[in-house]
């Protein structure tokens, strides 16, 4: 009984940022007399896209990010959008669902097209790594639940979180 996962589940609730709901629904539950699941319906994967459309360094750099991500939550499915060039850096990595390609060069076109993907698959988290306006245009508009980035990018004021960018602090720019 305890091993299933419902729709408000501790970890739902806290990246959702609805703490108060587990435990009013698991005292709720605790005392009555009916199975659970007959009130909540089962949760979906959790979602997760990581951007970052730089160049190889900056690739191979984000996926401590994807590790991470991976370890925290070992059900979700982890999505990675970078630049087409860079794809074949994490073609069968075995902690990423799917690669999102964005071909600069036809960069306003490709970016719409991006977004409406990036929007079709209804993301709970969007990890921006980069300072870019266009990939903070992406993260702002993706339709994420939480949005991730730096506080240098231009749309930083639209994220749920940002994050300080500091260079030349000492910090290893994965610990950053």
């Amino acid at each position: 009984r305890h091993s299933r996962r419902y729709f408000v589940s501790k970890t739902a609730a806290k990246v959702h940022g609805f703490p108060f709901l587990t435990s009013t629904f698991f005292f709720f539950f605790k005392f009555h007399r009916y199975e659970p699941s007959h009130y909540l319906r089962r949760a979906r994967t959790m979602k997760f896209l990581i951007i970052q459309t730089a160049f190889i360094g900056d690739v191979i750099l984000a996926t401590a990010l994807v590790e991470k991500l991976r370890r925290q939550f070992p059900e979700a499915e982890i999505d990675f959008l970078l630049r087409k060039g860079n794809e074949k850096l994490l073609t069968g990595h075995p902690n990423i669902r799917k690669l999102l390609v964005w071909e600069k060069r036809r960069k306003y076109h490709s970016l719409f097209q991006i977004l409406s993907a990036i929007r079709k698959e209804r993301y709970d988290l969007v990890v921006n790594c980069q300072r870019f306006a266009s990939s903070g245009f992406l993260t702002v508009f993706s339709g994420a639940a939480k949005t991730v980035g730096f506080d240098k990018n231009p749309l930083s004021l639209f994220f749920s979180k940002k994050m300080p960018h500091r260079i030349g602090n000492g910090q290893h720019e994965v610990a950053r």
